[in-house]
């Protein structure tokens, strides 16, 4: 009977704990390049699309799960090599935190002037340390842009130097 009261114990405890459950936004390099399915339009002989860049006018880095740092590279800096990113010279000063409770306002002063005509000045790399983005400024992000329907963004991993640069100020 012990033994009984026992293992009935033992399972409805186990039963008791909670999950902790992380909440992933995006995954980078999870969404596949559109499939061509008309080969009238396209042309062989076009040349690939540029690689993506590394760096955008605005560069907003995600770190853990609410911190934001934002830091801007003059739109001239551009990467000879495609599978290195460019040297900016990227120091503590030029990188600013955001608080997600802030990020909202931040977003609506730093693109006000963002129209259809201009989406190429506000180019912006969205970037994570790891390809699994659970930050929840993502969303707060993804749907600002969304609302504007701004599509001038990537999202990769930061860059070494952004790396360097954010661990230095943690």
């Amino acid at each position: 009977m012990s033994l009984l009261l026992i293992s009935a114990q033992s399972i409805l405890s186990c039963s008791n704990q909670k999950e902790k459950v992380e909440t992933v936004y995006y995954v980078i390099g999870s969404e596949k390049p559109p499939v061509v399915i008309d080969p009238v339009i396209t042309d062989p002989n076009e040349p690939p699309p540029p690689p993506a860049p590394f760096y955008g006018s605005f560069n907003l880095i995600l770190v853990d799960h609410s911190l934001v740092y934002v830091h801007r590279v003059d739109d001239r800096v551009s990467c000879e090599l495609p599978n290195t990113p460019e040297h900016v010279d990227l120091t503590q000063t030029d990188v600013r935190k955001v608080d997600l409770e802030n990020l909202s306002e931040f977003l609506k002063s730093a693109y006000r002037d963002l129209n259809p005509t201009n989406f190429r000045e506000y180019f912006t790399c969205i970037k994570s340390p790891s390809d699994t983005i659970t930050n929840a400024a993502f969303p707060v992000i993804q749907q600002f842009f969304q609302d504007r329907k701004f599509k001038a963004y990537i999202i990769r991993q930061w860059t070494p130097q952004e790396q360097q640069v954010i661990t230095s100020m943690r």
